[in-house]
């Protein structure tokens, strides 16, 4: 039988891994975007800044009809990338492209990437609960974390024990060849 000291050497170990994952889990989620999707998404929008441009000088005309001076400060509400776009497309494609962060992540890395930090963390909680419990059975007590998943704390034990058994998932093609 394990020692209430190792159980909660391994629950502070199990704590701290569980913050790594939080981090990266974050990093994760911010991260920004691979290349080719960015060039994507910047297709699109001058696509569709190009597509409006029938509203990018709706402060020529004034109510009566013809241009004013008077109204031109005050109505002129000109969307600047549509107006770029429509005068200099290349340029204005080009300087965004050269403005894409490296090292971003494609969708399919992202959700790979998610679901491997999610799988850790459940393993992870599964594994502290169970040396929690024991711990409890001992008379030692240690708190449970804030932010423990509900559902693993009212988990009964012989469940928990089932999760913490099962397989590992095998990595998918994008961990592979990573």
């Amino acid at each position: 039988m394990i020692s209430s000291a190792d159980l909660r050497i391994r629950v502070t170990d199990a704590r701290r891994r569980l913050e790594a994952l939080k981090a990266a889990r974050s990093a994760a989620e911010s991260a920004p975007v691979d290349r080719a999707t960015a060039v994507e998404r910047i297709e699109a929008i001058l696509e569709n800044a190009l597509a409006n441009r029938a509203n990018f000088f709706e402060f020529l005309s004034s109510r009566s009809g013809g241009f004013s001076p008077a109204s031109f400060a005050s109505r002129a509400n000109i969307d600047m990338l549509g107006l770029l776009a429509l005068v200099a497309p290349e340029a204005i494609r080009a300087a965004m492209v050269e403005n894409i962060r490296p090292g971003g992540l494609s969708e399919s890395e992202r959700r790979d990437t998610l679901a491997r930090i999610e799988a850790g963390t459940l393993e992870l909680e599964v594994q502290e609960e169970l040396d929690l419990r024991t711990l409890d059975e001992t008379a030692v007590h240690e708190r449970r974390r804030r932010d423990a998943n509900p559902a693993i704390l009212l988990a009964p034990t012989a469940e928990l024990i089932a999760a913490a058994q099962l397989p590992k998932p095998a990595p998918t093609a994008a961990r592979r060849t990573a």
